[in-house]
């Protein structure tokens, strides 16, 4: 019975340390992600404002900045849609994680001060309290320029 407790405990160890890597690759593609789209529209900002030199992007800058706009908001949009998607991925990872901790727990109740995060399968939580969501995370940067590339959009289309 104690080897097949070792072997549990050997696979729950292995399991979770891929888990962790995994939240690490998660985040890593996140960041990545936005850092490509923030480069992005950093490029076609200034290649529009140097554009502006030449008479025949100014005589059409109207249509070139409302189909970059548009362009580049709905590369926001997918970027913001992909990097939601892996922050539930990783919740859901962290939440495998309590409950290879819970079983740790359960087999040896005296670990419960040294645990770092808690031992459950149901945080954290999917919902977050918005107030707690405002300014953290990348998130909010692709929410404020995609609000922005939405307002020229409309502005140059009306």
């Amino acid at each position: 019975m104690a080897k097949k407790a070792n072997i549990t405990a050997q696979f729950l160890v292995t399991d979770y340390a891929c888990l962790q890597e995994r939240v690490k690759t998660f985040e890593e593609i996140k960041s990545a992600r936005v850092n490509f789209f923030l480069l992005i529209v950093g490029a076609v900002g200034a290649g529009i404002s140097a554009a502006m030199q030449v008479q025949a992007v100014r005589d059409n800058a109207q249509i070139i900045i409302l189909l970059s706009t548009i362009t580049l908001f709905l590369l926001g949009i997918a970027t913001l849609q992909h990097s939601v998607n892996y922050s539930e991925a990783i919740v859901t990872i962290f939440r495998r994680s309590g409950r290879i901790r819970r079983w740790f727990l359960n087999e040896n109740p005296k670990l419960a001060p040294f645990l770092v995060f808690e031992a459950a399968d149901n945080k954290p939580r999917f919902d977050i309290n918005l107030s707690n969501l405002i300014w953290r995370g990348a998130e909010p940067v692709i929410i404020v320029l995609n609000s922005v590339l939405l307002t020229v959009a409309l502005i140059m289309f009306f």
